[in-house]
């Protein structure tokens, strides 16, 4: 399972909406249930997603992978992705705090894109 949108997507993990650039798509929330783990099958549906992607016109694919998901990371090793940026988050004193690096630019409070 996973999910692919053109949409600006609220991204609940960083309380954040990701504002999708023009030719922009958004692929993220990937879940392969355990018992098909290891068959490739995230890499077929990562490969269909910018297929699918590119026959709408996007030209550019944003992923946010989290540092810890390994077979996530091996995907994207594979299929050539590149890193422009981070982001993340700290509980400093019941208030949270965003990092972000590289292209990564956060907008106001509930914002953030991805330079070209």
């Amino acid at each position: 399972m996973r999910w692919d949108t053109t949409a600006p997507p609220h991204l609940w993990f960083l309380g954040r909406t990701l504002r999708l650039l023009e030719g922009d798509s958004y692929s993220g929330h990937g879940f392969t249930v355990p018992v098909f783990r290891g068959l490739g099958l995230h890499l077929v549906a990562h490969l269909m997603a910018l297929e699918r992607a590119r026959a709408r016109g996007c030209a550019r694919s944003i992923s946010i992978i989290a540092r810890w998901n390994a077979p996530s990371l091996a995907v994207a090793d594979r299929v050539l992705r590149q890193t422009v940026g981070t982001v993340g988050y700290w509980n400093v004193g019941g208030a949270r705090r965003y990092p972000a690096s590289g292209a990564v630019r956060l907008t106001g409070r509930h914002e953030l894109y991805v330079e070209r």
